[in-house]
């Protein structure tokens, strides 16, 4: 019987798949390629890089059974049989792997619950400072905005021609004018809060409105993600040539996951280039899949930095040697460059009654230092312990109140005796 659309239009239907057969497939293999680079050059997966894995293992199978066939190795019923039970692993895998990111959220990531994908703490880039006439920093593209968006918060965070949040920065400086440049990381750049209520912000408003007699300006040299040895290469490279006066570094427990992440002193060569260390070479399944991580994690009690606990405490006890170390060289570049230098430890939302990362840091008797711990667990308190006034609760970062206290603190115990309630609102 001839078909009711005519012998030509089947003709072109048929020619028509056997075009868009082989272009499906290359679309196919572009896209788990390209998931594949993602890892490979920016270390980040996703959901569907488990399905790409997944795609790619099912078409290498066929690939093996069909030359298996080819050369009469095995017959057709089996290269059936054997896809059949491929199809049915791989499906059921799939169903687990959906089921898991759906009912365990403690599998994700900081930064997978930020709404990113999953990515590596050794996938760090630098990138260039046309304005810093030496080599790349870690630092933010420069000249650009980045919305940053969270469950709880929505800022836009605008970056100089240096890469940081911050105004255009100037190498006059007038004989009236005292510049405190602030290093650090996302808690220094104000993650949580908008570009003029960041502490660097509000510790110059608190100076410029209660003193007299000099002009404060206050440069934000912190960058997301940034740790004490990249904000001294960008400190000793770029920024002294805008004669800070004072120099604030802000510490906190995360530089020591990001030290390990990273490396210490041994990630930067003879010459300062940047050699970024490798995670262990299954890092990538635990990126990639949530089965994975339930195993790495709850089975095995590894720690999202994928080392056991007894592994982790003694690179813990490196790393805390490894910063007490490098406290001293900013001190001596203090003296050399002639500038004053502080360093104020800042508590995470769970260490308020924790002081076990301060108490093992060394610093030296010659190092003038803040604990911010103290007074903002005090101020806490006066609110009837809620920390969700000071902190986002899910995400961790200060609130705008919160960087107004740390901010206080500062101006309190460095810059003044005395310091006004005004202040604190």
């Amino acid at each position: 019987m001839e078909s009711p659309f005519g012998t030509q239009c089947n003709f072109d239907y048929i020619a028509t798949m056997k075009f868009l057969y082989p272009m499906a497939r290359v679309i196919l293999y572009l896209y788990i390629l390209l998931h594949l680079a993602m890892w490979w050059f920016g270390r980040t997966t996703n959901f569907w890089t488990f399905v790409c894995v997944l795609a790619l293992i099912i078409i290498c199978t066929r690939a093996l059974l069909g030359l298996l066939q080819r050369r009469q190795l095995i017959n057709g019923a089996l290269v059936s049989n054997l896809m059949l039970a491929t199809y049915t692993f791989w499906g059921a895998l799939l169903i687990t792997e959906i089921v898991f990111r759906s009912i365990f959220p403690d599998l994700r990531s900081y930064i997978e619950n930020a709404g990113s994908d999953y990515c590596s703490g050794s996938g760090t880039f630098l990138r260039e400072c046309d304005s810093c006439d030496q080599k790349s920093f870690f630092i933010n593209d420069p000249g650009t905005s980045s919305e940053i968006k969270r469950p709880e918060f929505n800022y836009t965070h605008h970056y100089n021609a240096w890469g940081l949040r911050d105004h255009a920065f100037t190498t006059t400086k007038n004989s009236h004018e005292y510049r405190i440049l602030a290093l650090g990381d996302s808690f220094v750049e104000g993650m949580g809060t908008s570009d003029d209520s960041t502490w660097v912000k509000q510790l110059e408003w608190m100076l410029n409105k209660n003193r007299s007699g000099l002009n404060y300006t206050t440069l934000n040299g912190g960058v997301i993600g940034s740790d004490l040895f990249f904000s001294y290469e960008l400190l000793k490279r770029c920024l002294l040539k805008y004669k800070p006066d004072l120099v604030i570094l802000n510490l906190n427990s995360t530089d020591v996951n990001d030290i390990f992440l990273r490396g210490g002193p041994e990630r930067f060569d003879t010459n300062g280039n940047y050699y970024p260390k490798t995670g262990p070479w299954w890092e990538f399944y635990f990126g990639t899949s949530f089965i994975v991580r339930a195993i790495t994690l709850h089975a095995l009690h590894y720690s999202w930095n994928l080392v056991t606990a007894e592994e982790q405490a003694k690179i813990d006890t490196k790393i805390i040697a490894q910063i007490s170390k490098k406290l001293n060289d900013y001190q001596a570049l203090a003296n050399e460059e002639h500038f004053k230098f502080l360093l104020t430890l800042q508590p995470l939302q769970n260490e308020l009654n924790d002081s076990s990362f301060v108490s093992r840091l060394r610093v030296a008797a010659d190092i003038n230092k803040i604990d911010l711990t103290p007074a903002l667990a005090d101020s806490i308190k006066c609110e009837h312990g809620n920390k969700a006034l000071y902190y986002w609760p899910l995400d961790g970062h200060f609130t705008g109140r919160g960087y107004n206290a740390e901010a206080a603190i500062i101006y309190h115990h460095y810059f003044s005796p005395v310091v006004s309630d005004s202040i604190y609102n």
